[in-house]
């Protein structure tokens, strides 16, 4: 925007162009129309993002350690209307989309949220979590869903190194380096023999008892003769 606003203030004479040159310099300006505004005002900050909403009356600005996404009127006033919160202290970009139909508004966060806004009503309607810093969101054109991009780079300290945490000011605070040093590992145990199990008893075989004799067959005993009959 800057860049096409230098040429347009060539076209128009010596003091738009320097007027041209002199906000392009300040890294933070749109030329809309015959007017600069100046969202460093509001962001102080070097802009990252500009996105027009879809009916074209709107501009939404993010930018570099701010906490606010800007929507400006383009029509006659250029004035910021209104702001939407996340946070965004440092040099890292976050991105913000709007959803086809211009009313809903998205946005990363460094605190690993996503905020949703209903632009018409200047209100939170959703938020949602994320494991690491939302760096980048993007609505679906015709569909009900949105991608997210996470992650950032992350620098090696040393132990007990003092960190600045920068806001839109300058350094906001100052502390020693959360990341302790890491404890040695420990040694590995002395691997210990593993016993050799003992063998089996062998089975102990239990004879069978012997069958009991068969008792021995009662002795015959003849009969008696008859006796003689009677002589007559």
């Amino acid at each position: 925007a800057t860049g096409a606003a230098a040429d347009a203030g060539n076209a128009t004479g010596g003091g738009e162009a320097k007027q041209a040159k002199a906000h392009k310099r300040a890294g933070a300006s749109v030329f809309l129309g015959e007017r600069w505004t100046r969202p460093a005002r509001v962001h102080r900050a070097a802009l990252t993002q500009v996105k027009f909403s879809p009916c074209g009356n709107y501009l939404y600005s993010g930018a570099r350690r701010c906490n606010t996404v800007c929507c400006w009127d383009v029509r006659q006033t250029g004035q910021c209307v209104c702001t939407f919160s996340r946070k965004c202290l440092t040099n890292q970009r976050i991105y913000f989309d709007l959803s086809a139909s211009g009313q809903y508004l998205a946005t990363g966060s460094q605190d690993g949220h996503i905020y949703v806004y209903d632009v018409t009503k200047n209100e939170l309607v959703s938020t949602l979590q994320e494991d690491d810093v939302v760096n980048g969101v993007a609505f679906h054109p015709f569909h009900p869903l949105l991608a997210v991009a996470t992650g950032q780079y992350r620098f090696a300290c040393r132990p007990g190194a003092e960190l600045n945490y920068w806001g839109t000011a300058g350094p906001i605070r100052s502390a020693p380096h959360p990341v302790q040093p890491s404890a040695p590992a420990p040694a590995p145990a002395p691997s210990e023999p593993v016993p050799t199990p003992a063998p089996a008893p062998a089975p102990i075989i239990v004879p069978a008892p012997a069958p009991a004799p068969a008792p021995a067959p009662a002795p015959i005993v003849p009969a008696p003769a008859p006796a003689p009959a009677p002589a007559p």
